[in-house]
């Protein structure tokens, strides 16, 4: 992200629509509202506008840096046979058990 433009709060004020139009424009531009030369706030775009990818984007692009990093034929045991984990012998949930009743 580029350095934060200083401006003072009686110019964001008035230029707030401009300052809002910047941002959505270029979302990496951001602005440091000071009163007397302090920082009081800070305007700029939410994190995800900032990246360049768009997050549903970027999720498909963790998954496929994940299958790259998977060897070939690797087990995913744990999702595949999940049915087996949990009903299989000694699984986690006994099929034959009938449940309590709730009163």
């Amino acid at each position: 992200m580029k350095r934060p433009k200083e401006i003072n709060l009686s110019e964001a004020r008035r230029t707030f629509s401009h300052l809002l139009r910047e941002i959505e424009e270029d979302p990496a531009t951001g602005y440091r509202i000071t009163v007397r030369g302090k920082c009081i706030a800070e305007l700029k775009a939410p994190a995800a506008r900032q990246s360049n990818l768009a997050p549903g984007k970027a999720m498909l692009a963790a998954a496929r840096k994940m299958e790259q990093m998977m060897p070939q034929g690797a087990s995913l045991g744990s999702v595949r046979n999940y049915r087996e984990q949990l009903y299989g012998e000694g699984g986690l949930i006994d099929p034959s058990a009938k449940p309590k009743s709730i009163r």
